[in-house]
């Protein structure tokens, strides 16, 4: 019977490197219901397609980020796997995010039908808008 070599599989710190750029840690998360109520009462606010970006950059330190889908989005299913994807979007391009701010983004009927491709798009093209996004070089 042949044996396991768990020493093949276990996570390395080289291995792990690339994803601790990418975290997506509590500290980044907009939990606080203060924080909600000062996003969404003198944040600022731009629609594309099925999603709304609600942000505020004066007096934030930090990039911040929460995803909200009401009922009319979908399902159960299909509400968490959009807000899945669009914290995983946050969490890829958080490094391009050129100003600290807090943000939300608001999910509209029919965001959850889309692929994503679109979604990144949209979202991509969202915070290009809102003057949130800025191109990297070559070297990151």
């Amino acid at each position: 019977m042949a044996t396991l070599r768990y020493d093949k599989m276990t996570p390395t710190a080289e291995t792990l490197a690339p994803m601790t750029d990418h975290s997506y840690p509590r500290g980044v998360r907009l939990l606080r219901s203060a924080d909600f109520r000062r996003l969404f009462g003198r944040g600022r606010r731009l629609s594309r397609g099925p999603l709304r970006l609600v942000y505020l950059c004066g007096g934030v330190e930090g990039h911040r980020f929460t995803a909200v889908t009401g009922r009319r989005v979908g399902n159960a299913v299909a509400r968490n796997r959009l807000r899945r994807r669009l914290r995983e979007l946050f969490r890829l391009n958080r490094r391009r995010l050129a100003a600290p701010s807090h943000q939300a983004i608001v999910a509209q009927p029919g965001a959850a039908e889309l692929s994503w491709n679109e979604l990144r798009e949209l979202v991509l093209a969202l915070w290009r808008k809102a003057g949130l996004l800025r191109e990297l070089d070559e070297d990151g």
